[in-house]
């Protein structure tokens, strides 16, 4: 695919998932940077969700991270804890930057030679809010010492 193909394409796949998002949420770009933000608060965590468009590896991401790091000496414990909860996930993963003790969910959907539908985008956004609902306090937990390892990983 040449890149003045995948530049056209990703541009498409861009205002498609802008227009399924009802034209609620800011879309930008700039170059070959297509982005999408938005926020709203859970019962007790806010969510952010970015979604952007990746013109070269023609991939639609979506990223989540966590508003709270935990300290380096707990990042084994939210390395853990993120493989456990990702295991119970049918779709996207979390992860945790080493350096950092950011926790992120994210997905990703190939739109390579395929495009993408408005059913597509509102399933990876109520699969994110899902995840990221069910366990941002738990994680938030665990690092406020209210919830042990063992305890979390034995969350269903």
């Amino acid at each position: 695919m040449s890149d003045e193909v995948k530049k056209a394409h990703a541009d498409e796949i861009f205002n498609i998932i802008c227009e399924s998002l009802n034209g609620e949420f800011e879309c930008s770009t700039n170059d070959e940077k297509r982005f999408i933000k938005f926020s709203t608060v859970s019962a007790d965590v806010p969510i952010r969700i970015y979604i952007s468009v990746d013109e070269k590896r023609q991939v639609v991401k979506l990223l989540s991270f966590m508003p709270f790091c935990f300290p380096a000496d707990r990042i084994t414990d939210a390395c853990i804890a993120a493989c456990s909860a990702t295991n119970k996930l049918a779709n996207g993963c979390f992860s945790v930057d080493i350096n950092e003790g950011n926790i992120m969910f994210k997905q990703t959907v190939s739109v390579f030679n395929t495009s993408i539908t408005s059913a597509t985008v509102k399933n990876l956004v109520d699969t994110a809010y899902s995840a990221i609902e069910k366990y941002n306090d738990k994680f938030l937990a665990l690092l406020n010492n209210e919830l042990s390892l063992e305890e979390f990983v034995s969350l269903q």
